[in-house]
């Protein structure tokens, strides 16, 4: 699976010149909390519902201040993203790790995943995998290059 972010002049681009999307492969576009041009539900915006009905969609940086949870309520994403931010204050400040469970719960129920940002060591690793979150990004592996990526695929297949 690849998933490309996209801000909203790609996305115009995309509209405009009327490239063809197809729901179901392996490329999923990431709308990061910015996308918006103006205080929007999603449902209200036309260049979101353009790119919902082409492409599978998932929402980047959920969290991070720039949408309200109705976005992540939405159900117009495959996936959503909790935000390096919302994870890292909630490590900072324990009693805000209820309200991020609570988040990750919800989202899930509305969406088909959620996946936590800033996983970058073992000990976050360990916390993303007692909440309902169903990937984890960040640092905690080493970076891997396109000519060791085959090999990795035959291994695992």
């Amino acid at each position: 699976m690849l998933s490309v972010n996209i801000s909203r002049v790609v996305a115009l681009y995309l509209r405009k010149h009327g490239i063809p999307g197809r729901p179901g492969t392996h490329i999923r576009l990431e709308v990061s909390e910015d996308f918006p041009a103006v205080a929007l539900k999603p449902g209200d915006d036309p260049l979101l519902r353009f790119l919902s009905e082409r492409f599978t969609l998932w929402l980047d940086d959920f969290g991070s201040g720039n949408a309200g949870l109705m976005w992540g309520l939405s159900g117009m994403f495959e996936r959503v993203k909790i935000s390096h931010e919302f994870f890292h204050y909630a490590l900072k400040n324990r009693s805000a790790m209820p309200l991020l469970h609570a988040v990750a719960d919800t989202v899930a129920c509305h969406n088909r995943g959620v996946i936590l940002e800033g996983v970058e060591n073992e000990a976050l690793f360990r916390i993303a995998r007692d909440m309902n979150v169903q990937g984890c990004q960040g640092w905690l592996y080493r970076r891997v290059g396109a000519d060791e990526l085959s090999a990795i695929t035959e291994q695992y297949g």
